[in-house]
């Protein structure tokens, strides 16, 4: 089966609120950095959204968002939520490895799609992400840590962060966080801050 089926039949046979990467609430680090940096343009793509619920924290603080998740199932579930959120998101199903958003964003948040894409996709996205953002855009990359020692998707060092982007794009900190969701322990996590060269 191939990664959109696999994600499709995920969204269709599960409870959102059962995944683990679920959280009801904006996710902390996101949430932290746009309260510091208060940015002038309030417009942001949230790329594979699943649940919603990050769309809709976004939105109810005043942003205009572009939401998209490889799986049409999942972004179903989502505009029904939004929808009794009473919040109005852009919501798209789109690959970002095969993007067809023609519009550039001044930031992108990626709260789990970087670290389940297969390595030889990898350059393609760093690629693509950087053709996405306006002059001096903003990606907020969340990813799996090398310090997670559990099954899941791929972890990344942050030497290995920087050699991956710096060609594109300007670090400007990676701090060792966690992934919040439905799982007791939570999840060991990057948190990256880049921005467009």
């Amino acid at each position: 089966m191939d990664q959109l089926s696999d994600w499709n039949e995920l969204y269709q046979k599960e409870n959102v609120e059962n995944l683990p990467w679920y959280s009801p609430k904006l996710d902390h680090d996101l949430k932290k950095t746009l309260e510091k940096i208060k940015p002038s343009q309030k417009i942001i793509l949230n790329m594979g959204e699943g649940p919603g619920t990050q769309a809709i924290a976004l939105a109810k603080m005043g942003y205009r968002v572009t939401a998209t998740d490889i799986s049409e199932a999942a972004i179903e579930k989502a505009k029904k939520l939004a929808g009794k959120e009473n919040v109005n998101i852009d919501f798209i199903v789109d690959d970002i490895t095969r993007s067809k958003l023609k519009k550039k964003f001044p930031m992108i948040f990626d709260r789990g799609v970087f670290h389940v894409l297969p390595p030889k996709e990898r350059e393609n996205y760093v690629k693509i992400v950087h053709n996405l953002l306006d002059k001096d855009g903003i990606l907020f990359l969340k990813c799996f840590s090398w310090k997670e020692t559990r099954p899941g998707p791929h972890r990344f060092r942050p030497e290995e962060i920087r050699e991956m982007f710096s060609k594109h794009f300007n670090i400007e900190s990676i701090k060792e966080t966690y992934f919040e969701g439905s799982l007791e322990d939570f999840p060991k996590a990057l948190f990256v801050i880049m921005r467009k060269k």
